[in-house]
């Protein structure tokens, strides 16, 4: 199993955030949905409702790689990587394997596939229970990523005001010498080029 990466989780959960986005779009685009619709659909000129092909899937999981890692040769994950991780993780949380098999777009298995129907809503109360299992340390991986990627920049802003402050003084001391050297009048103050 490929082991999802910080990056890879956020991305993906920018991806999967912006369900109620995709959902304007589709009726934006003038396809008729209903709640047995696939979350995602191929855009096609008919706009008979369909679901994404598996190049298209592929493209997807791909393009989150790329994000993730910069480079599809080094590493990438799949859609079987993100079902395999996704199951491991539900069956830590303690979810039973009829509920984890919807979640994962498949079936529950032999006798249980007449008795085990689950609604919607009751799967994403039991994904909910499980976030904590999916993502324990993964968002604050990515906060800590974060904060820390603004305070290098932060340090960037501030060294490049003190270069600033510190190029506008000298740029105005020279000023200031080469006209009293000229004996020109000016109207800047001495205070404007004080040391800071």
């Amino acid at each position: 199993m490929t082991d999802i990466p910080t990056i890879a989780v956020h991305q993906i959960n920018t991806v999967t955030g912006d369900i109620e986005g995709n959902k304007k779009e589709i009726l934006r685009r003038g396809y008729r949905v209903n709640g047995d619709s696939p979350i995602f659909i191929a855009y096609r000129k008919n706009k008979v409702v369909a679901p994404l092909g598996t190049q298209a899937v592929e493209a997807k999981f791909a393009k989150a790689s790329l994000v993730a890692w910069h480079d599809l040769e080094t590493k990438r994950f799949s859609p079987h990587d993100f079902r395999d991780f996704m199951q491991s993780k539900l069956e830590s949380a303690g979810l039973n394997s009829n509920i984890i098999a919807p979640m994962l777009a498949h079936k529950p298995r032999g006798i249980d596939f007449h008795y085990s129907k689950h609604e919607v809503d009751e799967l994403l109360q039991k994904f909910k229970k499980a976030l904590s299992y999916l993502l324990p340390q993964t968002i604050e991986k990515v906060k800590t990523e974060q904060q820390k990627e603004v305070q290098k920049l932060q340090n960037k802003i501030d060294d490049l005001e003190l270069k600033l402050a510190t190029n506008t003084a000298n740029l105005l001391r020279t000023l200031h010498s080469y006209l009293e050297k000229a004996g020109l009048e000016h109207e800047f103050e001495d205070e404007a080029i004080v040391d800071e």
